[in-house]
């Protein structure tokens, strides 16, 4: 069977057989639970409306978990059919930015390919985040600057969506036209890897990358 889970895709049914579980942990009412498993379902195969028989069997009975083990076991059965971020050299990855003249590259032997949804990476002595991203069909690498927020207070990244304390985000900026920096409005995490973990939608990246790109 071929791969059909996008790596996003993924984090929402981990996300919700996750809570799913919390209500057989901590709530007593059958009908509670009962309703929960429906949503759960309802949930995950609306995530697939072209899905076939075949593909459809692998969440047989995902609902009836009872627990972490029985949880990571339906998550490492569907492991296997998602599709993995393209796994890209060092040299397709410089290219991408090779009028970068201060280019940091990332560690790529750290990177855990399979469940990627966008290839982040932090700069931290100049200040720099790095996203590459299958964009309308095309590997594309953004560079922006990040301003460190006041770590006494908690932050939101607009593409996860995570509560986070004010030094595991940063609001970015990108350089326009005229040279300029200026705020693309976005607060996220600096922590790429945590982001991809829990980012269950693609559509503020695609429109965080077309922003940035529109002050090139």
């Amino acid at each position: 069977m071929e791969q059909f889970i996008r790596p996003y895709q993924f984090n929402i049914v981990k996300n919700e057989l996750a809570r799913l579980l919390q209500v057989v942990y901590f709530v007593g009412d059958y009908r509670v639970y009962a309703t929960t498993k429906l949503m759960v379902v309802d949930k995950i195969m609306s995530l697939f409306p072209d899905i076939s028989s075949d593909q459809a069997s692998l969440f047989k009975g995902i609902e009836d978990i009872k627990g972490q083990k029985e949880l990571n076991a339906c998550l490492d059965h569907l492991k296997p059919y998602v599709i993995p971020f393209p796994r890209l050299t060092l040299d397709e990855v410089k290219k991408l930015f090779k009028k970068d003249k201060r280019f940091s590259p990332p560690d790529l032997g750290q990177i855990e390919w399979t469940h990627l949804i966008y290839l982040g990476w932090r700069d931290v002595k100049t200040h720099s985040i790095y996203f590459v991203y299958p964009y309308l069909g095309e590997m594309v690498g953004v560079k922006s600057k990040y301003l460190a927020c006041d770590d006494t207070k908690q932050g939101t990244c607009s593409l996860c969506h995570g509560a986070l304390k004010g030094s595991e985000v940063g609001l970015l900026v990108a350089r326009t036209r005229s040279a300029a920096y200026k705020s693309v409005g976005n607060y996220m995490c600096l922590d790429s890897n945590a982001c991809n973990q829990r980012l269950k939608a693609v559509e503020p990246l695609e429109s965080f990358l077309t922003k940035v790109m529109s002050t090139r």
